[in-house]
Parts: C-alpha cells; sequence; structure tokens
C-alpha cells in the first residue's frame, strides 16, 4: 500500500452545516475539502482544529466533526510504502530518550492509519521537536524535507495530512 504525506500551509473548519457535493465514492468534488479522518486514540493530533476533538458523525471511530478546506501546499508530496513510513516512524522513535514527559515527534509516530490529519497545534510542536533535534535532517532526505515541510505548516498554521 502506498501513502502519500501532504503538507497544506492552511486548514479551515467549514461551517457545522456544510455539506460538499460528494462524488459516488463518497467523497468531495473539490479536492481541497476533506474530512480529518484521525483515529479516536490520537486527539492531541488535532489540538487547534475546530471540531478536531468532537467525533466525527460521517467516520466512525475517528475524530473531527466537520468538513476541512485545505489551503496552499507546503512542500512535496512524498509517496511512500507503508513498510517505509512505518521504518521512518521507528527512526523518529529512536530520538526518544525515555526520560523526558513528552515523546518528540508524537504525532509522527503514533498517529497511523492510512489516512490521517495532524492539525495546526501538534504540528507545533513537530516544529519544535525539528528545532530540539537538529541533528534528524541529517538522517536522510525524507527527514530533511518533511523537517521543511513543518516549519512551514507551523508557520502559516496548517496540517499535515496522510492519503492512503
Amino acid at each position: 500500500m502506498s501513502i502519500s504525506i501532504l503538507g497544506f500551509k492552511t486548514v479551515t473548519a467549514l461551517p457545522a452545516d456544510a455539506d460538499p457535493a460528494l462524488d459516488n465514492e463518497g467523497l468531495p468534488m473539490d479536492r481541497t475539502v476533506t474530512r480529518a479522518y484521525t483515529p479516536f486514540q490520537h486527539p492531541s493530533a488535532l489540538d487547534g482544529l475546530v471540531g478536531g476533538h468532537d467525533p466525527d458523525p460521517l467516520t466512525p471511530h475517528h475524530l473531527g466533526s466537520r468538513w476541512y478546506q485545505l489551503g496552499e501546499g507546503a512542500g512535496a508530496t512524498f509517496d511512500m510504502s507503508s513498510s517505509r513510513l512505518t521504518r521512518y516512524r521507528d527512526e523518529l522513535l529512536e530520538f526518544h530518550d525515555g526520560r523526558s514527559g513528552r515523546e518528540p515527534f508524537h504525532e509522527l509516530i503514533h498517529v497511523d492509519g492510512p489516512d490521517a490529519m495532524i492539525g495546526p497545534e501538534a504540528c507545533k510542536r513537530l516544529a519544535a521537536d525539528f528545532k530540539a533535534h537538529p541533528w534528524v535532517s541529517g538522517e536522510g532526505q525524507v527527514h530533511s524535507e518533511i523537517n521543511e515541510m513543518i516549519h512551514d505548516i507551523a508557520e502559516h498554521g496548517g496540517c499535515l495530512v496522510f492519503c492512503g
């Protein structure tokens, strides 16, 4: 399975009663509109997103009660196999020394599934993690480019989206 990782400089919650036109698969015709698709067990991933901690009435066991408008893209789109994404997460996990209270790169490591969103506040925490661990970028092209993408997203209040 291939998973795409996309960054967006902004993300805006549409009004609660928004009803975008959907295609025959139930996806919005406007591809800049999406649900959060983030599993219940990862509420911190949607910090700072209006409706982000509310259950999704359209997708059981997921958070994000609204439709969200994605803004301008940030960075490159990454297409990874699910096994490469698992290795990337394992590499990030190695940076946790077990002594500090908060695990660095928490949302990147633990938000799993083929589809999910990491919201504005979580992206700001990830940007701080990359600043606190500058050598991560030297671990490879994916680390470096995701670092740059996360900083761009954090600066503008956007989100990171996983699409499987």
